[in-house]
């Protein structure tokens, strides 16, 4: 009984924090330019989610489309007017924490680029 009050609780934490996307700003290039010439900054948001079945978004939205208008949302904070996409990828965690993670499945997806004026 104990340990599936333990679940239980583990799986209501989880969802509390599940459904949130953050970004992290490196503005720092050593001097450097990029291929395309002096970036602002380099700016990688990541979305985390919970899913059932890894397809129905139970917290937060977990899809690449909600990440990339993240990063736009804090490039255009930055001041940019032009960005390049560097990567993109959405990892689905299927062997986490078996058989749990069958059913409550979670998703990050992850947009990094820089950002121009």
């Amino acid at each position: 009984m104990k340990n599936v009050l333990l679940v239980l609780v583990g799986l209501c934490v989880v969802f509390l924090i599940s459904g949130c996307t953050t970004s992290s700003v490196d503005c720092d290039f050593n001097g450097m330019t990029t291929t395309n010439g002096k970036a602002i900054a380099h700016v990688n948001t990541t979305s985390v989610a919970i899913t059932l079945f890894g397809e129905v978004p139970l917290g937060g939205d977990p899809n690449l489309k909600h990440t990339f208008s993240a990063f736009i949302t804090e490039a255009r904070r930055l001041k940019a007017t032009k960005v390049r996409i560097v990567n993109s990828s959405i990892e689905k965690g299927w062997a986490n924490f078996i058989p749990i993670t069958w059913i409550f499945v979670p998703v990050v997806s992850t947009v990094s680029g820089d950002i121009y004026q």
